[in-house]
């Protein structure tokens, strides 16, 4: 009973049907067992008080006392056990939904994923966490209890006659309350996930831009900016606080004064002589254990409210744009890049940026992409990347079409350097091989070929060097490009692409990628969008980008520079 709403889809990173963990057979015989010897107590206590007191049966005493101690032991192993499996189950449940999302979140367009801020991602996927909390806790097997609510009310009718009307009419008046007042709380949980997304994204971006904070003094505006954030997102938090509080306190006033009217209607009964002090402690006991599970019961559909965001949560984490995923088998395309009449347009209704691209890139050609700031030149290099979709015409590589599904094994081909350079936490080894040690050979073969191996060496712990430990970059930005272009190199791709990746060179660096791009000439196809004469002057073929038309130029490649050259 994954219950109502509940997530349900298929897998694209295992190739299965993932949904909320059912109740297995051995939890419903579990809460069978421990509902019964939920009974025990009561009808031991009326025994002692009605015929063991008054008839001074030792031995009987005795008995139900060891009676009683194995009913109890039972009911604590099979509880524990209870809970375990329920861990298991969620845990199990947690584990293949985060590898689902993180599955999806890395096979997903980059513009899908850049459309939300990081504080909403990890919201989101912190939701898993506590769909998985809630699996694992007591609220699975309230509904299981149920049943037995009407086994302990007819127990108690038979002992205690009417009286069986206090815990009933109790809960009706607890439900009536939970119910008006379950729509404001599932408000406030909304209204609270999106405050504490704008606060976590604020201290992200903060904390991201933390040097140019400090450099424009600006400390005093983010102190106020944060206060403003803070001082919302206390106020619904102490809306949602209250309601939760209230809800946990009427569940347990109402648990109280059920036994308190219980006791003040069975004191009357027993000095009219209408019922014995056993059956009083008899009902009083069952009055608390039946309401018990009915107040949860409650607290279960107030909870709901907060599950059923988390949810939701889970289900925007699972439900995005999804490419296909790169298989083991990575193909190399031998063949040309070809565009045929492709263009491309933001929208349905926006005009096109590009139209009419007709052009071919032979293999291992030097590709130079020159254009104005905003004319679109990184659009065009994600056109022919296959990382967005042409509104008409087709781009092929090798003659499969960005579009067709086998794409994938292309892509998986085609290595991307941008003009701000990633590093991942882990040593610079790590980030230079993505953390895969088979390709450390290939790693420092490229650092070779872009000349960043000196600097390395030059570091006290060489490749082993930290990185990503602090907010403050660790290394030089020259020397992290270098890096982002040596690890696209490890990679061993079959197409280089180089969107404004130099921006961030000094002059030496530089040079070392001018020197590289001639070796790998006829070996691997690159293409390279930037403003500096010096690069565009390694290109076999020039691609001009400007006012919506994407024209092309034959460039003589100059000899290669000697060490140094700029």
């Amino acid at each position: 009973m994954a219950g109502a709403g509940a997530v349900r889809f298929r897998s694209i990173f295992a190739g299965k049907p993932i949904a909320e963990p059912r109740l297995p057979p051995a939890i419903y015989l579990a809460t069978l067992v421990t509902s019964l010897l939920a009974l025990v107590l009561p009808l031991t206590i009326l025994q002692v008080y009605d015929r063991i007191i008054p008839n001074h049966a030792k031995e009987t005493l005795l008995a139900l006392f060891i009676g009683l101690c194995v009913a109890l032991a039972l009911d604590f192993i099979l509880k524990c056990a209870r809970s375990a499996l329920l861990s298991w189950l969620s845990t199990q449940f947690v584990l293949q939904v985060s590898d689902e999302a993180v599955a999806r979140l890395l096979a997903a367009p980059a513009g899908t994923v850049e459309r939300d801020p990081v504080a909403t991602h990890l919201n989101r996927y912190g939701a898993i966490g506590a769909l998985g909390d809630y699996h694992a806790g007591p609220s699975r097997t309230v509904a299981l209890e149920l049943p037995f609510v009407a086994l302990g009310l007819g127990v108690m009718a038979l002992v205690g006659g009417t009286m069986v009307l206090v815990p009933v009419s109790l809960f009706l008046l607890f439900a009536a309350l939970s119910i008006y007042r379950s729509r404001a709380f599932r408000d406030v949980i909304e209204r609270r996930s999106v405050q504490d997304n704008k606060k976590y994204d604020f201290v992200t971006e903060v904390l991201s831009g933390i040097l140019s904070v400090k450099a424009m003094a600006i400390e005093p505006q983010m102190q106020r900016r944060f206060e403003r954030l803070q001082q919302a997102v206390a106020e619904i938090t102490a809306k949602s606080m209250l309601a939760g509080q209230a809800a946990q306190s009427s569940a347990v006033l109402f648990g109280n004064l059920s036994q308190v009217i219980v006791v003040m209607i069975g004191a009357v009964h027993v000095i009219n002589d209408q019922m014995s002090i056993g059956a009083l402690a008899c009902c009083t006991m069952l009055s608390g254990q039946i309401l018990q599970p009915l107040l949860r019961t409650i607290s279960l559909w107030m909870d709901n409210q907060t599950v059923g965001h988390r949810r939701s949560e889970v289900r925007t984490l699972l439900s995005g744009p999804v490419g296909t995923l790169s298989g083991a088998r990575r193909e190399a395309p031998e063949g040309p890049i070809v565009c045929a009449d492709a263009a491309y347009a933001y929208s349905a209704d926006s005009p096109p940026l590009f139209s009419g691209i007709t052009l071919e890139i032979p293999s291992g050609a030097i590709v130079g992409v020159k254009g104005e700031d905003g004319s679109g030149r990184s659009t065009l290099l994600n056109l022919l990347r296959g990382e967005i979709t042409p509104s008409a015409g087709s781009v092929r590589i090798s003659g499969i079409a960005t579009t067709d599904p086998e794409f994938a094994r292309v892509r998986a081909q085609i290595a991307y350097v941008g003009p701000v350079p990633v590093i991942f936490r882990g040593t610079l080894l790590e980030n230079l091989t993505l953390f895969q040690p088979e390709r450390a050979a290939a790693a420092r073969s490229a650092c070779r070929l872009v000349g960043v191996d000196r600097t390395i060496n030059l570091l006290p712990d060489g490749f082993e060097t930290q990185l990503g430990e602090g907010i403050v970059d660790d290394i030089p930005v020259s020397v992290a490009q270098q890096v982002a272009i040596v690890r696209a190199l490890a990679c061993e791709p079959s197409i280089l692409i180089l969107d404004d990746a130099n921006s961030a060179l000094d002059r030496t660096a530089e040079a070392g990628l001018i020197k590289a791009l001639h070796a790998l000439r006829d070996d691997m196809t690159v293409l390279v969008a930037t403003h500096r004469p010096s690069l565009l002057a390694t290109a076999d073929l020039i691609i001009r980008v400007g006012d919506g038309t994407v024209a092309c130029e034959r460039s003589a490649p100059l000899p290669e520079p000697q060490r140094g050259a700029a």
